[in-house]
């Protein structure tokens, strides 16, 4: 501060942010950020498995038309 072109004082102006990552920096295992993931996957069928199981049906479909067929022929 300056008064009639004399120093007369100063102005000290703190910053927040600057603080944050100075103690982030100085003492990180107080301050440091957290990230806790607990995550739990449920795996579904494979595209192997979903195949097959698609494949199985139609076999089966198949022969349960070709059985009423016979059926009818009769």
């Amino acid at each position: 501060m300056f008064q009639g072109g004399e120093r007369v004082g100063t102005i000290r102006e703190y910053s927040d942010s600057l603080m944050t990552w100075l103690l982030r920096g100085l003492r990180p295992e107080r301050y440091k950020e957290r990230v806790d993931i607990d995550q739990t996957l449920h795996a579904g069928p494979s595209v192997a498995e979903i195949l097959r199981g698609r494949e199985e049906n139609l076999t089966a479909q198949d022969g349960a038309e070709r059985g009423s067929n016979d059926k009818q022929d009769l």
